[in-house]
């Protein structure tokens, strides 16, 4: 069966449902993802958009704003 995702996106997935549905990272997907992407700054980036996209999400719900 041919996969929608690579290996690099299936590790970005991993990684965004872990930061959405646990907050915490555990150390494994950590691992997975600082192997997946070749330097830091990537890393770092990476979880920033998670966690910017969480923030915003959160921040609209909190609110009650509704889709146009």
């Amino acid at each position: 069966m041919i996969s929608l995702f690579d290996s690099i996106e299936r590790t970005a997935i991993l990684l965004t449902i872990e930061m959405t549905r646990k907050i915490e990272v555990s150390d494994a997907t950590f691992a997975a993802v600082r192997a997946a992407l070749p330097n830091e700054q990537q890393v770092v980036e990476l979880v920033g958009v998670i966690a910017t996209y969480n923030m915003v999400s959160r921040f609209l719900v909190a609110l009650g704003v509704e889709p146009e």
